[in-house]
């Protein structure tokens, strides 16, 4: 991926992004696309492209959803959690904040629906927690044909989301969609943001997580090559799909990646509980930790 800084984002005219974001809603899903024509832009036209996209995102987001502010009293959810104690006790302290970067490295290419599912589900379990209607946001390539159709033919019934509940926004290039996303967090504070990246580098990384705290979102990307440098996501997770499981949502074997090499390695098979809008989770005995991920 191009690194660019945010002066140098990929140019949108103003009068096509308004255009072609009037799209209809797919069966399941709201979906935004972003158009790109040149890979340089001043700053007076990124100001246009800013406005233009977030017109779009009013169009099919209630305005009051947007900009949504979080409250800071002692009720307010700190951590994300499963719902599943083996898990959820298990997690130092500090490991999932609501507002943070999150990773998520398939561990073989077949596990990128896997990785999506997870992910749906956790922000599925924070809308719940937090008692809000405030839509996810998931962001794919569009070249990701296969996560496409399946997160709009399954994804939103699986999870009894409704259309106006997930919003997909695709690009064509990794750089698009890095920029629709840093909108995004500017315009909806505390929405839950779901990315799919094949390889993210560093700077992006840094980006998108001092974004998620100061905006208040909780942030999972997914990254089919696990994030080079030093570390900013404040929890990185190996994820694949029970090969028995065949159901529209999977069983899967998630394992955390701890920091420290001297730690033992906590793994867990996870069945998503959809009336309870929770996970199920028993540890696994020998959680194996693979240094390199998938490709």
């Amino acid at each position: 991926m191009k690194k660019q800084s945010i002066t140098q984002q990929q140019q949108i005219a103003p009068a096509t992004v308004a255009a072609l974001l009037e799209q209809s809603h797919k069966p399941l899903a709201s979906h935004i696309s972003v158009p790109t024509q040149t890979r340089s832009s001043t700053p007076e036209q990124l100001q246009e492209m800013s406005i233009s996209f977030t017109k779009a995102l009013n169009h099919i987001t209630p305005t009051e959803l947007l900009n949504h502010q979080t409250n800071d009293d002692s009720s307010q959810q700190s951590e994300l959690n499963f719902g599943a104690p083996q898990i959820d006790l298990a997690l130092p302290k500090g490991t999932f904040p609501v507002s943070g970067l999150h990773e998520f490295n398939p561990k073989y290419w077949r596990d990128q629906i896997a990785a999506l599912t997870c992910t749906i589900a956790l922000a599925v379990r924070q809308r719940e927690q937090q008692q809000t209607t405030t839509p996810i946001y998931c962001f794919l390539s569009k070249e990701q044909t296969q996560l496409i159709q399946w997160v709009t033919t399954y994804q939103t019934s699986a999870f009894n989301l409704k259309p106006q509940d997930l919003i997909i926004i695709t690009a064509n290039h990794s750089d698009d969609l890095l920029w629709a996303i840093e909108e995004t967090m500017h315009a909806t504070n505390g929405a839950p943001i779901i990315a799919h990246f094949n390889l993210l580098d560093n700077l992006s990384a840094q980006r998108l997580s001092f974004l998620a705290k100061t905006q208040q979102n909780p942030c999972f990307v997914i990254c089919n090559h696990k994030i080079d440098g030093p570390k900013h996501a404040h929890s990185q997770w190996t994820i694949h799909q029970h090969p028995e499981s065949k159901t529209t949502i999977p069983s899967l074997y998630l394992s955390l990646n701890q920091t420290n090499k001297e730690s033992t390695p906590l793994g867990w098979h996870l069945k998503w509980q959809q009336e309870q809008q929770r996970f199920a989770a028993t540890r696994e005995k020998s959680a194996q930790q693979s240094e390199l991920t998938l490709h």
